[in-house]
């Protein structure tokens, strides 16, 4: 039993030098930062929506016919104006030809008459004809210029048909479907093309109500679709609330040149404001603390040369923001915390502070 006890003592004088609570006397040299206050930060919230056309039209001929020929396939991207298909049109000039050349008699009788007219006026008024002979000359000419004005407005009928026989892209637009081959025969309006605006393009997302009510129109958010960083404007606060997923709707207009497509996700980025005081600090300057809490090791008495020493301070992490996490706890604007190099250091210790910066939002 004698021999027991100075071994104890020995073993305790080895731990009292060992343990982590006594800090070395030679003051280590730490990097530091200067804690500056916030009265609130802002949270990257992400909802996920999908992209819509803002123009989605089923294209069909104006006249009835047979399918000629087809120009585009789907996918294809088309300008206003262009010619998609034409119908068989090998009637409609017939008709047009047919009507000219009526329209060229219709014409020359209608000269004829008008001159046979003037004769005869001149020569009803020194009485070499009666006045029934002057009546059907004036009716004569005035039946054959309506019968020009009736061809003519054929002829118009049928130029315009020629056209409605060439199917053309309202706008400019990429061909969604192609929905009939060449040889069909097709009525007035029966669809021929699906055709999507290249423009006009929207995004339709659901967020939640506290979102929500942030959100102003005309507000322009980040919008990323297929990992392409954009920006999207409010245009529409839907204030409806979903039943299922407890959202509200909100449309965002894309710009003219954003490469997106009908359907894609995209990942809506909305900043929320949280008024809660605070002080950013980077992800290196926090240690590990008892009982899951995190702790910030203080610099103290920093004024004097080499005389500082740390005290740990346990805090609340409010949110983590990649490199760096936002604070809240009985810290004060100035403070200066240890910024990174903890696991070498222990309370109490004399340190030598090298830097000090500010860490900003």
């Amino acid at each position: 039993m004698k021999r027991l006890i100075p071994m104890a003592a020995a073993l305790s004088a080895v731990a009292c030098q060992s343990s982590p609570s006594q800090a070395p006397k030679t003051p280590a040299r730490v990097e530091t930062l200067t804690l500056s206050e916030q009265t609130e930060w802002t949270q990257s919230h992400r909802f996920l929506g999908r992209v819509k056309n803002g123009q989605l039209s089923t294209l069909g001929f104006e006249v009835g016919g047979q399918v000629e020929t087809v120009l585009v396939e789907a996918g294809q991207v088309v300008a206003k104006g262009e010619a998609l298909a034409y119908l068989d049109r090998r009637k409609t000039r017939a008709g047009i030809r047919r009507v000219k050349a009526s329209l060229g008699r219709a014409r020359a009788q209608y000269q004829l008459n008008l001159r046979t007219d003037r004769r005869v006026r001149s020569l009803a008024k020194e009485r070499f004809a009666s006045a029934q002979r002057a009546d059907e000359a004036r009716f004569g000419a005035e039946v054959a210029g309506q019968s020009v004005e009736e061809l003519e407005a054929s002829l118009q009928s049928l130029q315009i048909d020629l056209e409605k026989a060439v199917l053309r892209a309202p706008y400019r637009g990429r061909i969604a479907r192609r929905l009939l081959d060449e040889g069909t025969v097709v009525g007035v309006g029966t669809p021929v093309f699906e055709l999507m605006s290249r423009e006009g393009k929207e995004v339709s997302v659901g967020v939640t109500l506290e979102a929500f009510r942030t959100l102003e129109i005309g507000e322009e958010l980040e919008v990323r679709i297929d990992g392409v960083r954009g920006a999207g404007r409010v245009t529409q606060l839907i204030h409806q609330i979903d039943p299922r997923s407890r959202t509200a709707r909100v449309i965002l207009a894309l710009p003219a040149q954003a490469d997106a497509t009908e359907g894609q996700v995209a990942d809506v980025v909305l900043p929320v404001r949280h008024t809660d005081p605070g002080f950013w600090v980077p992800i290196s300057a926090l240690r590990p603390g008892p009982e899951g809490l995190w702790t910030l090791l203080l610099v103290e008495g920093a004024s004097a040369p080499n005389r500082a020493w740390l005290t740990p301070q346990p805090i609340s992490i409010l949110h983590f923001d990649g490199e760096r996490a936002y604070a809240a706890g009985p810290l004060e604007d100035g403070q200066s915390v240890v910024k990174s190099g903890h696991h070498r250091l222990v309370p109490g210790q004399l340190v030598e502070p090298i830097a000090a910066l500010e860490v900003t939002p």
